[in-house]
């Protein structure tokens, strides 16, 4: 029984929720068998791990039934009488989080059974509170939002044909079918920023990807469609000119296309409730990442979307509390890249202890190897790398060109050359690294390798050409290729 599905799902119940699940449990209209709730208190009795050795299914048996030999068909059946209402329970614990979805329920279920006084009181209500949103939005999403509202269009259409019989159905009909084409567009434009999202880090396909196509056949109709959508609140047609311009930046991968998502964005993020606060910023990284970029600086851009995600207070994961250790190493990377410790200690002052206890040490070890490397105290920064344990592909790759520096600052060509073949074996075993990324890896290693011959043996024309390849491969954006070409020319002068 230590390994069943029951105690997988009450494990992940906090003490308030295992106290309201006993109050269900004890509840007869859901649950009219006694022993179920005798095998609930049993369990409960060696909360909230549930590891010890009692919960083994003969030694409960013998609590319950103490002078009935051991039936296991008995015992698995109130087992799995037991899981069905704990995963019921969840449900009634979602649904009690999702005021929308409630309301989009209630209020069809009002008309249905002829309650047209409290339907109209309801929907009375209802227009008043979502003026407010999405103040006023909790757990909500602008998903739940819309289909509420599109909801409330087809109610008060449905309304307006059975019982007023007037000429209003037509502009209600318009309106709900405005909020169902938002609804579509954003699912859609959402689910081709994810496709960009798994081609980056997973080397998926984007073009055989059905949304890929699917908004490919009608992106010469969108901007008519879009503006179509004028019987929706000017809220809603914010959202979805948002969405569209995320995606012809994700989509387009211009510099421009990319800042006029990032304007908009930016001028009406307070319109935005939290969970799509959150998203909509990694879909600017995204859109940042595959941008051109032929005046930005990348690492500039990432570090601002992730400090506009924490002014908001969305960089934090609000299931867990916790900063995810990717994004607190992809802030801390992209600072490292600008030589910026200021901002690296002041992020690792904020957010340490908001590190999963697991990836702490490693945390600490990756900040003091950057600080190091950013002080020039390269054997020191060099001693924490080689502390690091890290698991994560995504994070194993800035690693490998920050070795790569690390061997050039303290004039080890050996240890780059053997870092430049390690990196052949990572890359052919890991075919999941996307063309991007082995991109930028291999510029990193070809323009280090560039410098150490450079620095052995100078020559103009040597250098002219590797500053023309750093400028290809970066667009002198990146601060630290930047500082050793400069170092290679005074030193050259002298």
């Amino acid at each position: 029984m230590l390994k069943s599905s029951l105690l997988e799902i009450v494990r992940t119940f906090s003490k308030q929720e295992m106290i309201k699940f006993e109050d269900f449990v004890r509840s007869p209209y859901f649950n009219k068998k006694e022993n179920v709730l005798k095998l609930f208190l049993e369990i409960k009795n060696y909360a909230l791990e549930f590891t010890d050795e009692n919960l083994e299914k003969e030694k409960i048996w013998k609590k319950l039934f103490p002078v009935m030999a051991y039936n296991y068909g008995i015992l698995k059946n109130l087992i799995f009488d037991l899981n069905k209402l704990a995963e019921q329970f969840i449900i009634d614990l979602y649904f009690s989080k999702e005021e929308f979805k409630r309301n989009e329920f209630l209020i069809s279920e009002l008309l249905n059974r002829g309650l047209k006084k409290n339907y109209l009181s309801k929907d009375s209500a209802l227009n008043k509170e979502l003026n407010l949103f999405p103040a006023n939005s909790g757990n909500v999403v602008i998903d739940d939002y819309l289909s509420l509202m599109s909801k409330i269009y087809d109610r008060k259409m449905f309304y307006a044909h059975m019982f007023e019989h007037n000429t209003t159905e037509s502009s209600l009909q318009i309106g709900r079918d405005s909020y169902h084409i938002s609804k579509i567009l954003i699912l859609l434009f959402g689910g081709f920023s994810d496709v960009e999202v798994y081609s980056h880090v997973r080397n998926a396909e984007v073009e055989t990807n059905p949304v890929t196509i699917y908004l490919d056949v009608i992106s010469t109709g969108l901007e008519k469609i879009i503006n179509s959508l004028n019987n929706t609140s000017t809220q809603n047609q914010i959202y979805v000119r948002i969405n569209y311009l995320m995606y012809l930046a994700i989509r387009q991968k211009t510099e421009e296309s990319y800042l006029n998502f990032k304007k908009m964005f930016f001028e009406n993020t307070h319109l935005f409730p939290t969970r799509d606060m959150h998203d909509m910023h990694y879909c600017l990284i995204t859109a940042a990442v595959k941008s051109e970029r032929r005046n930005l600086n990348l690492n500039r851009e990432i570090v601002e979307i992730l400090d506009s995600m924490s002014e908001y207070n969305v960089i934090i994961e609000r299931e867990t509390g916790k900063i995810p250790v990717y994004i607190f190493h992809y802030y801390i990377s992209n600072s490292f890249l600008l030589l910026d410790s200021g901002k690296i200690e002041a992020f690792r002052n904020k957010y340490i202890d908001k590190i999963e206890a697991e990836h702490l040490t490693n945390t600490k070890n990756y900040v003091d190897f950057m600080l190091s490397f950013i002080k020039k105290d390269f054997n020191e920064a060099l001693n924490f790398l080689s502390l690091l344990d890290i698991n994560h592909l995504g994070m194993k790759i800035p690693m490998r060109y920050q070795k790569a520096m690390c061997s050039y600052e303290t004039d080890n060509y050996e240890m780059f050359l053997n870092e430049n073949d390690s990196l052949k074996h990572f890359l052919k075993n890991n075919k999941f690294i996307s063309e991007d990324q082995r991109s930028l890896l291999s510029n990193y290693f070809n323009c280090t390798n560039k410098l150490f011959k450079l620095k052995n043996n100078f020559t103009e024309i040597e250098f002219d050409n590797l500053r023309k390849d750093i400028f290809e491969a970066f667009r002198n954006t990146n601060v630290w290729f930047n500082q050793k070409l400069d170092e290679l020319e005074n030193a050259n002068l002298k």
